[in-house]
């Protein structure tokens, strides 16, 4: 039976100094590890929200390229039936047309279809107005010398 005089030992058979500070250390590591998990859930969240904020700004650009593209496909079209649909372009009329579609475009140029019978006269007509102007097929031939048939 137990003495009613002396006190019971709560581990046994440590002194109570002892098991003081082994109830100490126990709640110090409890409290670490709570603070380590508690930690590692922190920066865990903290990636996956920086992961989802570069999501939506990497989406939000996307869209904002895409939506660009296609109205630079639109100008490009309508720019493209504005030149088959005419008989002859001239660089004014292409200018006056070409002009107003520059928005967020850093340019459009102009270059007029010669035949090969022509290319001389066009030759001689251009660098009279433009020095170093030459003419260029427009798909050259990789066999023939300068690219002329």
């Amino acid at each position: 039976m137990s003495n009613p005089g002396v006190p019971a030992k709560p581990l046994g058979l440590f002194g109570d100094e002892l098991s003081a500070w082994g109830v100490a250390l126990a709640a110090l590591v409890a409290g670490a590890l709570l603070t380590a998990a508690l930690a590692m859930a922190t920066q865990t969240f903290f990636k996956q929200q920086l992961r989802q904020r570069f999501e939506l700004l990497a989406s939000e650009r996307y869209s904002r390229i895409v939506e660009r593209f296609e109205e630079q496909e639109l100008r490009l079209d309508g720019l493209r039936r504005f030149i088959t649909y005419s008989s002859e372009v001239t660089p004014y009329a292409f200018d006056g047309y070409a002009r107003p579609l520059l928005h967020r475009t850093q340019a459009y140029s102009w270059a007029p279809r010669v035949a090969s019978g022509q290319r001389s006269a066009f030759e001689q007509r251009s660098s009279a107005l433009l020095a170093g102007c030459d003419a260029r097929p427009l798909f050259p031939d990789p066999v023939s010398p300068g690219g002329e048939p």
